[in-house]
Formats: structure tokens, C-alpha cells, sequence
């Protein structure tokens, strides 16, 4: 196979993801050959006409609500990857079939790897619900359960890159250089924003609550972002922040 003829295979297996169809394990299955291909042949996203490792917006959802799963995913997000995320509500009767639209703001790895993430935490939290089986089921134990999720999964990321950090010194100092970078980066293109506090640690009104957060955070330490995303890369290995 040549060059060019490598170049063809690899564009065709990046299209084959689950907006244009495929399943989730397609997706990956193609994915994964990419980068070997990627990998043989020597060839970066750069060659394949994508953007160079720089800072930029792209498009991570839109639609007329947000589940929970997703707001919880978004949470994840920025304590897991070197980016932002900007979420947009319209406003209006014109607007009533997409009211939301977010955005996501980082290099090109990082928000490939992050709308990856977002995809697979959505559907993951989603199973997870399922297969808990709390005394009872509501709105309040839902709530506290996808708390947990997301306190689990946080806690469980900066114990990791504390331990990273701890191995190979000066590694904090890096990622902070980078995220100052990003957060002018953002101010630059984006200026003001509200930033929402989300009060993760609040107290529960019932033993109930209590318990489904509690079986939340252990489910949420469980999850593995460690995915390859090129074909010396995971999003395990590019966590930051």
C-alpha cells in the first residue's frame, strides 16, 4: 500500500463513526486501525488536512435538553483533560428545536480525546443507573447517585496525577503552564463567561440519598478512560489540569 493509498484507508476509517452510523464498536474497531495504519506509515492528523496542536472550538453537542448523564460527563471533562467547555442555551421561540449547544475548547488531542470521553462517560453513566438497584427510585437518588459518579471518577483522576506528578517531577509545573495558556486562549476568543458551581459535596436529605451517593462514587472510581486515541497516545496519558 502506498502512501497516498494509506491516506485513503485512514480517512475512510475515520468516517466511520456513530454519527454517521456506526456502532460503538465499529467506531472503535476502525478507529484502532487507523492509528495502526497512522503509526506504519508515519502519518499525524496534519497530514491528513486536520488542525495542528493549537487551541480551538468545536462542536460537542446540540439538542433541545441535557440529560443528566451529559451534565455529570461535562463535569468529568474539565477535571480530566486540558479544556473548557462552554455551554449555550438559546433563548426564544425561533430557537425552541436547539436550545442547547455546547462547545468545547482546547488543542486538537485534547478535544478529540474529550468528545471521545463525553460519548462513552453518557452512555457508561447511563448503564450504570440501570443496573443500580436502589430501595426506591426518584429524582433525588438519581441525583445522588450521578453526584457520586462524578465525585468518585474526580477523585480517583487527581489521585492518579498526583501520583504521576510525584514520579516524574516537574510534571505539575508543565500542565499549569499549559492550562494559563488555555484559559487566556479561551478569555481571547470567548470573553466573559458565568462559570456554574456545581455543589457536589452537599449534604443528602435522606439515608437513601446517602446510600445511592456513596454506591455512585464506587462505581465512579471504577470507570477507565485509558483509550488510544493515536497510536502512541491514550486519553489516560494526556489527562491534565
Amino acid at each position: 500500500m502506498t502512501r497516498d493509498d494509506a491516506l485513503r484507508k485512514i480517512s475512510a476509517l475515520l468516517a466511520k463513526t456513530i454519527e454517521n452510523g456506526a456502532t460503538q464498536a465499529e467506531a472503535e474497531a476502525a478507529f484502532s486501525k487507523a492509528a495502526a495504519i497512522m503509526d506504519e506509515y508515519q502519518i499525524t492528523n496534519k497530514d491528513l488536512g486536520g488542525p495542528e496542536s493549537e487551541f480551538g472550538a468545536g462542536n460537542l453537542f446540540e439538542g433541545r435538553t441535557m440529560s443528566i448523564g451529559q451534565n455529570t460527563a461535562l463535569l468529568v471533562l474539565q477535571a480530566a483533560f486540558p479544556v473548557k467547555v462552554l455551554v449555550l442555551r438559546a433563548t426564544g421561540r425561533l430557537h425552541s428545536m436547539r436550545n442547547v449547544k455546547i462547545l468545547i475548547f482546547g488543542d486538537a488531542v485534547a478535544c478529540q480525546s474529550a468528545a471521545w470521553a463525553f460519548q462513552f462517560l453518557t452512555a457508561t453513566f447511563a448503564n450504570l443507573w440501570k443496573r443500580y438497584k436502589p430501595p426506591i427510585r426518584s429524582a433525588e437518588i438519581r441525583q445522588s447517585y450521578f453526584r457520586g459518579l462524578a465525585i468518585g471518577m474526580i477523585s480517583k483522576i487527581k489521585s492518579d496525577r498526583d501520583q504521576r506528578n510525584q514520579d516524574q517531577p516537574g510534571t505539575g509545573i508543565v500542565l499549569a503552564s499549559k492550562a494559563k495558556k488555555l484559559k487566556i486562549a479561551f478569555y481571547k476568543t470567548f470573553g466573559e463567561t458565568k462559570t456554574i458551581n456545581h455543589q457536589l459535596d452537599r449534604r443528602h436529605d435522606s439515608i437513601e440519598a446517602d446510600d445511592a451517593f456513596v454506591a455512585g462514587r464506587r462505581d465512579g472510581r471504577q470507570i477507565n478512560l485509558a483509550r488510544p486515541i493515536s497510536p502512541h497516545q491514550s486519553a489516560r496519558s494526556i489527562t491534565s489540569a
